[in-house]
């Protein structure tokens, strides 16, 4: 631990690198927006133009995009702009098209009335996301061809906090400014992803250390030793089982907690202030506590506790829906029970994937970015069965009471040995 404190202190005391490092936070902050647009935005401005959970969970699928960017990326590799590339960059190109591609997106959309142009808001969300991921490619891309080995782990902590910070801060901009106009919100949004981007490809240098561009058939053949190194070293059914667990738990309250608050009569402010501001600490708190617990007891049991403390966080929005709305208390225990279980979940499965796809060769990433892409797709069916659900169900408590049942599944298959072993 004093080795990688003493790693990341000497690299931003260096000039050299502190300037590198300042805009891989930017790259994270700047890849965070348009995620923090589709799946929180989107929703509060869905509510507030009188959208049901239906409309709300269809428009969960135009997130589709992110789940295909082991695709996507490999396009981005493999696209040559020939002099423009050698001239301005090949990947600073691909960041600067589809962040205009993503701020048009938004604009088009605070033009419009969602329930009046329903088809075209979820074409326009489906592109922003296929832009998002488009960038999400080049940002990491460019982020692993322009560092040095030595200098991967305090990057990648500079890029994580970066992205935490333009989660919070797109939602909070959008909360603060619609209290006067959606219009108004987006178009800040579109300002902050402008500012950002514009701060971050400013003299953006080309990696030193270019790769080749991949072919095709490249491309194909590392896919599929990747997957055959899924299939020849786990019980691959089993740990894709126990993922898909722990996201039906996670992601199916999750997707309409949010639009819960609104509709029982909280304001955006008491939301913004409390999820976006004691709910940075809650996660501080869950992420910290997730590692000391998985350090001491090991992988199976921080998803037991993961497991456990989702079903508690769910009986917490029981008791808010089944007592009066307007309860503080439990909203606000409520909302950071939620980001603490959140932090305790996020590094439980970070390290299960890490250790999922760590090899002997040099396909880590490729790999991680395989099982990345179907967690992603699976949160993104879960999170439209919820909100069917929310549409279906008689009162918000039965809501709640069915994403604490569905905890059980994920605590009883932590207690199975294939998922956490190697294949013999």
């Amino acid at each position: 631990m004093k080795s990688n404190i003493k790693s990341v202190w000497n690299a931003i005391s260096t000039i050299r690198h502190s300037a590198h490092l300042w805009r891989m936070g930017l790259f994270g902050l700047v890849s965070a927006i348009p995620l923090a647009f589709l799946l929180s935005v989107v929703t509060f401005w869905l509510t507030d133009h009188g959208c049901s959970p239906g409309h709300i969970g269809v428009m969960s699928w135009m997130m589709i995009p992110y789940s295909l960017k082991i695709f996507l990326g490999p396009i981005i590799q493999m696209t040559s702009f020939g002099f423009l590339g050698r001239r301005y960059g090949h990947y600073r190109i691909w960041i600067m098209v589809s962040q205009m591609g993503v701020v048009a997106c938004i604009f088009a959309l605070s033009l419009i009335h969602p329930l009046e142009r329903m088809i075209l808001a979820r074409g326009l969300c489906f592109v922003t996301a296929l832009f998002g991921a488009m960038q999400d490619c080049a940002l990491e891309g460019y982020r692993v061809h322009s560092t040095p080995e030595a200098q991967q782990s305090a990057v990648s902590g500079v890029n994580s906090m970066g992205y935490r910070i333009g989660l919070w801060g797109t939602t909070c901009i959008a909360l603060i400014f619609s209290c006067y106009n959606w219009f108004f919100a987006f178009l800040c949004i579109s300002g902050f992803l402008v500012f950002a981007s514009m701060l971050c490809l400013w003299r953006l240098p080309q990696p030193k250390h270019w790769k080749e561009m991949l072919s095709l058939h490249q491309y194909g053949r590392l896919l599929a030793q990747g997957w055959s190194f899924f299939q020849k070293t786990y019980y691959f059914s089993s740990v894709l089982a126990m993922i898909g667990a722990q996201k039906l738990g996670d992601i199916f309250l999750r997707s309409m907690w949010s639009h819960y608050f609104i509709k029982v009569g909280y304001t955006k402010q008491q939301i913004v202030t409390i999820d976006k501001g004691f709910g940075i600490v809650a996660t501080i708190i869950g992420i910290r506590l997730g590692v000391a617990w998985i350090e001491r007891k090991g992988i199976a049991q921080g998803f037991r506790l993961w497991a456990v403390l989702q079903g508690l966080m769910a009986l917490l929005f029981v008791a808010h829906a089944c007592s009066d709305h307007q309860h503080f208390g439990l909203f606000f225990a409520s909302v950071s029970a939620n980001h603490l279980v959140g932090g305790i979940g996020a590094v439980t499965i970070l390290t299960y994937l890490s250790q999922l796809c760590k090899g002997n060769d040099q396909q880590d990433t490729l790999r991680y970015a395989m099982v990345s892409s179907l967690g992603s797709f699976g949160r993104t069916a879960v999170s439209y069965f919820s909100c069917v659900v929310a549409d279906v169900v008689p009162f918000w408590w039965v809501f709640f009471a069915l994403s604490a049942v569905m905890c059980w599944p994920a605590f009883i298959l932590s207690f199975a040995q294939r998922p956490f072993k190697r294949r013999t």
